[in-house]
C-alpha cells in the first residue's frame, strides 16, 4: 500500500485562520511562501511581526539586505549573487539572474542559513522590490529609514547605472561608506541622503563633494583639515582632527562671522602624539565669551546625553569647560564646550535654536 500524502489546505482557510497559521511559520518558510504569488506576498507583508525596525542594504562582494524587526524577533539576512559575482564587472550591460537567494537568521545563538532556488528567474531589481514589498519602511513604527552600507572590497564589482536603477525605488536615507569604490553611485545616492558616515576609506577624489552636502548628520573618522570643517553644511557634524589652538581659534572666528550657517552641533575629537596640550585661553583669544555654568550646559539637549552622564567611564578623570559666544551679525548664540582627560581632548559647539 502506497504512502498517503497529506496536504494542508492553507490557501482555502478563512482569512483570520490563514493569518494565524502564517504567523506561526518560521520566518524562512514565510519568505519562501511569499514568492509563490502576489497574493502570498501580500499575506506575509501584512503580518505585524514583520514590521521592520531598520533595513540595511549591504554592498560588498555580494548584495545583501539585513532586516531588523521588533526586539523580540530575530533579524533576517538575504544574500544575492553568492555564486555569480565572478561573472560581473563594472562594464556589464546586464546583471545575471541570481541562481539562488540565501536567507539567514539566528536561532538559539547559531546562524541558520537556507538556500532558496530562484525558480521564478527574478532579476536583482525584482528581488529588491520583493523585499521592499515584504518589509516596507513606511510600516516601520520607530525608524522610517533605510540604510545602505558600502563595505570594503578589493575591487568595484557592480555597474553603477544598473545598481542605481535597482535601488531607485528604495528611500535610502542613511549611507555608511567603508570603500574607495563606487564614487559615481554614492554621489547619486547622496542627493537624498540625510545621514552619512565615512570610515577609514572614502571613494571621493575631492572631499568637498562630501562636506558641502545638506545632511542632517555627517560623521567622518578620517582626518579633516580646517578647510574641510569650514565647508561642512550639515546640521550635525562629528569629525577627527589634529588641530592646534590657532586652528580652533580661526574656526570659531569664522563661525562668528557667518561660516557654517546650518551647523547646530559639532563634535571634534582632537588627536596628537603626545596627548593634546591645548591652551584654552589661546583658543578663545580675541573672542568675546562668558563662562557657561554646568546648569547652562545641561540645558543643551544633546549635550545632556553626551556628558551627563559622561561618555567616559566613571573611573577616568576628566574636566569639562564651557563658554558662551554670540555672533554679532545675527545675534545667534552658541556654547563651546571642551572636555579633556588623560588621553584625549574634545571640542563641542552647540548652537541655539532660532
Amino acid at each position: 500500500m502506497g504512502a498517503v500524502e497529506f496536504l494542508f489546505p492553507l490557501l482555502n482557510l478563512p482569512e483570520k485562520a490563514k493569518k494565524y497559521v502564517l504567523q506561526q511559520m518560521p520566518i524562512v518558510d514565510q519568505i519562501t511562501y511569499s514568492f509563490i504569488s502576489a497574493s502570498t506576498k501580500n499575506s506575509i507583508a501584512a503580518l505585524e511581526s514583520n514590521r521592520p525596525h531598520k533595513i540595511v542594504i549591504i554592498m560588498s562582494n555580494i548584495i545583501g539586505i539585513r532586516v531588523y524587526r521588533s526586539h523580540n524577533q530575530p533579524r533576517i539576512d538575504f544574500r544575492i549573487f553568492n555564486e555569480e559575482s565572478d561573472q560581473i564587472t563594472p562594464e556589464s550591460n546586464v546583471l545575471p539572474i541570481p541562481k539562488s537567494i540565501d536567507i539567514s537568521t539566528p536561532l538559539n545563538g547559531v546562524e541558520q542559513t537556507t538556500q532558496m532556488t530562484n525558480y521564478n528567474g527574478l532579476r536583482l531589481k525584482q528581488c529588491l522590490n520583493h523585499f521592499l514589498d515584504l518589509f516596507p519602511p513606511n510600516n516601520c513604527p520607530v525608524l522610517n529609514k533605510t540604510q545602505i552600507s558600502f563595505q570594503s572590497t578589493e575591487r568595484e564589482i557592480f555597474p553603477t547605472d544598473l545598481l542605481h536603477d535597482a535601488f531607485k525605488d528604495w528611500d535610502v536615507k542613511e549611507i555608511r561608506i567603508e570603500t574607495q569604490f563606487y564614487e559615481r553611485l554614492i554621489k547619486k545616492l547622496l542627493q537624498k541622503t540625510e545621514v552619512c558616515e565615512v570610515f577609514r576609506r572614502s571613494p571621493f577624489r575631492n572631499d568637498s563633494d562630501l562636506f558641502i552636502q545638506n545632511f542632517s548628520q555627517l560623521s567622518n573618522i578620517r582626518l579633516i583639515t580646517l578647510n574641510d570643517l569650514l565647508m561642512v553644511n550639515s546640521l550635525v557634524f562629528s569629525g577627527v582632527a589634529t588641530f592646534k589652538e590657532n586652528h580652533l581659534n580661526r574656526f570659531l572666528k569664522c563661525w562668528l562671522n557667518g561660516s557654517n550657517p546650518r551647523l547646530k552641533e559639532l563634535r571634534l575629537h582632537i588627536i596628537s602624539r603626545p596627548r593634546p596640550q591645548l591652551k584654552l585661553n589661546l583658543v578663545l583669544q580675541g573672542i568675546n565669551h562668558s563662562v557657561a555654568t554646568e546648569e547652562e550646559m545641561k540645558e543643551r539637549g544633546q549635550f545632556q546625553k553626551l556628558i551627563f552622564p559622561p561618555v567616559y567611564p566613571p573611573a577616568l578623570s576628566y574636566e569639562v569647560f564651557g563658554w558662551n559666544i554670540r555672533r554679532i551679525i545675527d545675534g545667534q548664540e552658541a556654547t563651546v564646550v571642551f572636555i579633556t582627560d588623560k588621553s584625549s581632548f574634545e571640542m563641542y559647539l552647540f548652537v541655539d535654536n532660532c
